[in-house]
């Protein structure tokens, strides 16, 4: 199956496929070479399939071994490449904005998101209070022990759903995905989604306000402020920074001594409703800088 969506102004493909480290982490796999972006993704009652994304610069191609519904596939990338925010008003802003001119001329402010809420929620648990090549490993973990094979490449799978996390028991969920005391904060939100107390993804809806969104995420197991504040912005949401020790450090860089958390806050109220992707999109002082 081949697709092709016409693309909205203002985007580039490779530009929210770098935005952050979400490409490096399973079950998507980027090839910078060919400019390829892939995964396995199960769809409902078919076996797993590759799914592998691309641009041609005015459309993105999108092929599937196999068929599948169209509804389906163009949801799945809409929603993993954010074509479904728009960044006009945010591209006119940084126009009028000194440090932030380069942003529209290169396409930035999108970033590249799991196909689901719930996905994006355990990815981000696993960046907590760890170090990258860790967070790597928890997912690998994740993907490696609890998803589904591809057919014609089991070492390929999908991310598991959260029916099959809460099919296993927590302890053998624990001594596999080995994520440390991120365990029962996963499993437990796989197991509320599976057995219906938690509707996650109807938190995706717009119309709910950002504050009260901000604090259902915080109600969540193992979400706290930076947690929280990540995935307001997969949510097209960008009133707050997702302050950690990175944040501390670039900002510090640029006053030159090192800050607190309220200062890194400080540094991007003026910012307004943009000071998420203003700090995501910020042209950074390097360490050769003068």
């Amino acid at each position: 199956m081949n697709l092709q969506i016409p693309l909205p102004t203002g985007f580039d493909f490779q530009e929210c496929v770098n935005a952050h480290g979400w490409k490096s982490l399973a079950p998507f796999t980027w090839d910078a070479d060919l400019k390829i972006l892939s995964r396995v993704e199960q769809f409902a009652g078919q076996a797993p399939k590759l799914v592998r994304m691309s641009s041609s610069g005015s459309a993105l191609i999108v092929e599937i071994d196999g068929t599948v519904p169209e509804v389906a596939a163009r949801r799945l990338v809409e929603r993993m490449l954010q074509l479904d925010i728009a960044m006009g008003d945010f591209h006119d802003y940084c126009k009028e904005t000194d440090k932030l001119k380069h942003v529209p001329n290169s396409c930035q402010g999108r970033m590249l998101r799991s196909p689901t809420l719930y996905e994006d929620v355990l990815k981000v648990i696993s960046t907590t209070n760890t170090t990258w090549a860790q967070t790597k490993a928890m997912v690998s973990r994740l993907v490696d022990n609890f998803g589904l094979p591809l057919l014609s490449d089991p070492s390929l799978r999908t991310f598991p759903t959260p029916e099959q996390l809460a099919s296993v028991s927590f302890d053998d969920f624990a001594a596999k995905a080995r994520m440390g005391y991120r365990s029962a904060s996963v499993h437990k939100t796989a197991t509320d989604i599976a057995e219906g107390r938690l509707d996650l993804e109807s938190w995706s809806d717009p119309s709910i306000p950002s504050d009260d969104l901000y604090k259902r995420l915080l109600s969540l197991p193992g979400i706290g402020p930076y947690a929280a504040s990540c995935l307001l912005i997969y949510l097209g949401r960008y009133h707050r920074v997702n302050v950690d020790s990175w944040a501390r450090t670039l900002v510090g860089k640029e006053m030159g001594r090192k800050v607190t958390d309220k200062e890194v806050h400080e540094f991007f109220e003026p910012y307004g409703k943009w000071r998420a992707l203003v700090y995501h999109f910020y042209p950074w002082r390097k360490d050769d800088d003068a």
